[in-house]
């Protein structure tokens, strides 16, 4: 946390918590603040001065300024000198706002004549707004240094900066939050202190809510929100409250308008509701104004589910006339091999494996063919979406803003949809439209290592789509098909042989990266899927050592990461490296510790061989350390290999669009995009910054989708489960005692009090005695 911290300070990049640094806890999600350099050196420390002016939130609720010495704001617990100059505890997640030290401020009482000057500075500028829109109108996203910039060049920087984000607060309909930034907002915003004041039109519209809430009420209780009648605002009244009502919400008392916790504490109070975020939530579902199964962290994040309208426009009127393609008759780098210099279209299908025939994102498709020698070449065919998205445009700018797809319980593209369909390798077989991709191709020695690879562009005329249970099914990859009634339908035998041997391939990979080192963990996950009914069905995530069509695909997938990284580093290309250092993991200790299989015999029927593989990999698991990105190419314990990048996902993240940008630029010009790594390194970070979030946003979003199917199945349905975990008798004596435990069939971890003792492995019937999804409560009895 300290060097990612430290990072971000050296480019200029502050955060609100430290619990949003890269690997921090995933429970809280980023709130971008300030671009602002602080003064920093080169080594990323502060200058003379090392009293940092932060703005954090009391505990009465209310924003207090307070000064922190500069490697305290590193701390958790943060030591903060307050207005009275005396010092306090303040919790990180406490943490509102930082600004740079200030030669006026060196005592806590001068905060108040540097927050009484900005508060002035702030008014004095409040004539300039329009001067300030059309400044930044154009700005993708701008930091308080622009606001500063406009409206306060000759101050002092701290309080310029203080005051330009009161400015922003104070005009909170006029700008949104992002997070690389703020935008001028381009959508009007209700008025919410006028409605304050609009004492008639609020009783008529709060009496109509009033109502809705009434008949809503057996819905809500029964959890058949596909009934719920959803809010129609009537009027500037309806619209306020609408508007407050999901911004509390979301923000509570932190919210930019301040006029919305007025609003709130009339209009909740008046619907049976204390004025707390909770009831607010409660509210917008009962409502229609907010659906309960819509992740409202990812609302937090200031993401929204789809990009704007411009940038829809702007992805069709690309596609309409689409630039120049860069790479079009390049000049091959990279050592010829006459027949891969072919029109690929001529001499082989691309095969693209999905989990749906109607998947329209299709990243990756995979051929294989040989070169004048007779070599055979493996070739990752990956979606080239830089062929639309220049770097540099608003298209590339809002794809680094959202920096990757959400898949549940909603799909949010990261990319305009429009964009995703034109790129995807989806079949052309009818349409014969080619798909423009980026390849990468290896030559593979007997033992499954690369000998000899090569990366280039490529336009792919031929595709077949297929899925995962299609070649499962079919058994394709085991030759135990008889004729060609037993292939996919979009296959012939030429397709199946082709598969064959890729499969072949890929499992040389496989024994190839075991022996090599990597770490195999297999845990079961739940795919819950939300209907359109609003019934929620869960099944297990299909394993790769269950499926031979996922391992084929996730060993080709891991191959292109090998390829990637071995290029950059061979033509000095800067590069997102995945690197990862693990322990030495004694497997056979962890083996030793366990129950046998004998003792893990239950007459619940819970199966004892796979209750010891859940227990082994969770505690192998534990054991292992997270991953991280660099610049610098080093070994990645994990899948076993000495270099590893993700280039596979262009269509869903962004760092991986990121590295066709720059492969891309070096193969058609000599010189990548970003030739500065630790420029590439800091766009990165802050893109990986933001996919943790978002993954931790679809975790909790399944987690909220499998409570409701367990409300759903009712308290009569029981599950058989078993302890993940032993119990002691110190832990009997705390004052509540939960258990780990593992549900199986769904599969799910949950939490059961223990009023005893429990050995690991044990196996239980639980049954659900209280369950509310949309505040992630769970609680169980069991036997």
């Amino acid at each position: 946390q300290k060097m990612a911290r430290r990072a971000l300070l050296r480019n200029g990049l502050l955060w609100s918590s430290a619990t949003d640094v890269i690997g921090a806890r995933l429970g809280h999600t980023s709130r971008f603040l300030s671009t602002s350099t602080h003064d920093v050196d080169e080594n990323g420390k502060q200058g003379p001065s090392t009293m940092n002016i932060i703005e954090y939130s009391s505990t009465q609720g209310q924003r207090s300024l307070g000064l922190v010495e500069a490697d305290d704001l590193l701390a958790f617990n943060m030591q903060v000198y307050g207005y009275d100059g005396k010092t306090k505890i303040v919790s990180r997640n406490k943490l509102l706002n930082t600004f740079p030290p200030s030669i006026a401020v060196e005592s806590g009482p001068q905060l108040l004549t540097f927050e009484a000057k900005a508060r002035t500075m702030c008014g004095e500028a409040a004539a300039k707004l329009d001067e300030v829109i059309s400044e930044l109108r154009n700005k993708t996203y701008f930091s308080l240094d622009d606001v500063a910039a406009v409206l306060f060049p000759a101050d002092d920087k701290a309080s310029a900066l203080y005051a330009s984000h009161l400015f922003i607060r104070s005009n909170a309909a006029q700008f949104s939050k992002r997070s690389f930034g703020y935008t001028v907002e381009t959508k009007s915003k209700p008025k919410v202190g006028e409605a304050v004041d609009m004492k008639e039109d609020l009783k008529v519209e709060l009496g109509e809510l009033s109502q809705l809430l009434q008949y809503n009420a057996p819905f809500v209780a029964s959890g058949d929100f596909s009934k719920v009648k959803e809010y129609v605002p009537h009027g500037h009244a309806g619209e306020a409250i609408a508007y407050a009502l999901k911004e509390y919400a979301l923000w509570g008392s932190e919210t930019n308008d301040q006029s919305v916790p007025k609003l709130v504490e009339r209009v909740l109070p008046f619907l049976g509701h204390s004025a707390h975020v909770k009831d607010a939530v409660e509210c917008c579902i009962a409502l229609g104004i907010l659906k309960w199964h819509e992740p409202l962290d990812l609302f937090r994040l200031d993401r929204p589910f789809e990009g704007s309208d411009d940038l829809d426009e702007m992805a069709e009127a690309v596609i309409e006339h689409p630039p120049l393609d860069t790479c079009s008759g390049i000049r091959r780098v990279i050592p010829p091999v006459s027949p891969l210099h072919d029109d690929v279209r001529q001499r082989e299908v691309a095969i693209a494996i999905d989990e749906s025939v109607d998947a329209v994102d299709i990243d990756d498709a995979i051929s294989i063919g040989s070169d004048d020698m007779n070599n055979t070449w493996v070739k990752i065919h990956v979606a080239d979406p830089t062929r639309w998205v220049q770097y540099g445009s608003r298209l590339q700018q809002g794809a680094r803003e959202r920096a990757s797809t959400l898949y549940s319980p909603i799909v949010s593209h990261m990319n305009p949809v429009s964009l995703g369909v034109e790129a995807s390798l989806r079949e052309n077989v009818q349409c014969n439209t080619p798909r423009p991709a980026l390849t990468f191709a290896a030559k593979l020695n007997a033992e499954g290592k690369v000998e000899r690879a090569e990366v280039y562009p490529s336009s792919l005329q031929h595709v077949k789509q297929v899925t995962y249970n299609m070649i499962d099914d079919s058994a394709v990859l085991q030759r135990t098909f008889a004729d060609r009634e037993g292939l996919p339908r979009s296959l012939d035998e030429s397709d199946a042989g082709a598969l064959m041997k890729m499969h072949e391939l890929a499992q040389v990979r496989s024994h190839y990266r075991r022996k090599n080192g990597r770490v195999e963990v297999n845990l079961p996950r739940p795919r819950p899927q939300l209907l359109a009914n609003g019934r929620v069905v869960v099944d297990p995530e299909p394993s790769v050592e269950d499926s031979p069509a996922r391992s084929l695909v996730a060993e080709m997938m891991i191959l292109a990461g090998e390829i990637a990284a071995s290029f950059c580093d061979r033509h000095s290309v800067p590069c997102v490296y995945r690197v990862q250092s693990l322990p030495a993991i004694d497997r056979g200790e962890i083996e030793q510790r366990l129950p046998s299989i004998e003792d893990l015999a239950n007459p619940l029927q819970v199966d004892p061989i796979m209750i010891r593989e859940f227990l082994f990999n969770s505690r192998l698991v534990g054991k292992l350390t997270a991953g991280s990105i660099s610049t610098t190419r080093g070994r990645h314990d994990g899948v076993g290999l000495d270099g590893y990048a993700r280039v596979t996902s262009p269509l869903r993240r962004y760092t991986d669009m990121l590295l066709h940008y720059e492969i891309k630029s070096y193969l058609s010009s000599g010189s990548p995009i970003l030739a500065d790594p630790n420029k590439l390194l800091s766009e990165a970070t802050m893109s990986e910054s933001i996919q943790n979030n978002i993954r931790g946003v679809q975790r909790r979003a399944e987690r909220t989708l499998v409570l409701e199917y367990i409300r759903q199945q009712g308290r009569d349905r029981t599950y058989p489960a078993f302890v993940a975990q032993e119990t002691n008798l110190s832990d009997l004596k705390q004052i509540e005692t939960t258990v780990p435990v593992f549900i199986p069939g769904i599969p799910f971890n949950t939490r059961i009090r223990a009023n005893k003792l429990f050995r690991v492995g044990e196996a239980l019937t639980l049954r659900v005695r209280n369950v509310n999804p949309r505040i992630g409560m769970i609680e169980w009895e069991y036997e």
